[in-house]
């Protein structure tokens, strides 16, 4: 009976917050949906988590690149930068062209980042809106 009350309580929960979720997401920006996407994607490389950061990012991502690839690069590129330390958004740009991509919706966001063994990083990330409603990872670069 107790179980039962429980999931009827945050089924009620979750239908009366349903609208504002909505609500909150449409009021975002792109550059606000897009970075959200980013920090969790970013989160995975942050963790090692390579192999799964190729399967979450975009289509045009994972069609130019092999996985085999982008995880022998990041464990060549990533791994000796040490545990991120901190980032912090610099810019980010909305965008229907990018160079070399078919037009679109992308959103171009430059993080200043402090790693472990290198202090000053810059990333630049790319995000794009795919035709399921989500924004994913097109494109990644540190310098």
């Amino acid at each position: 009976m107790r179980s039962t009350l429980l999931v009827t309580m945050l089924l009620g929960i979750s239908v009366l917050m349903t609208p504002f979720h909505a609500q909150a997401q449409a009021k975002a920006t792109p550059e606000q949906l897009a970075q959200v996407s980013q920090g969790k994607w970013l989160q995975e490389l942050d963790a090692g988590k390579y192999a799964a950061s190729w399967m979450d990012a975009a289509q045009y991502f994972r069609s130019h690149v092999t996985k085999d690839r982008w995880v022998s690069g990041m464990k060549a590129t990533h791994v000796p930068l040490g545990k991120m330390v901190s980032r912090k958004v610099v810019s980010s740009k909305f965008t229907k062209s990018i160079a070399g991509a078919p037009d679109g919706q992308y959103v171009v966001t430059k993080y200043n980042t402090d790693f472990e063994h290198k202090k000053g990083a810059v990333e630049t990330v790319t995000a794009v809106f795919e035709m399921d409603g989500e924004w994913r990872v097109a494109a990644y670069y540190i310098q």
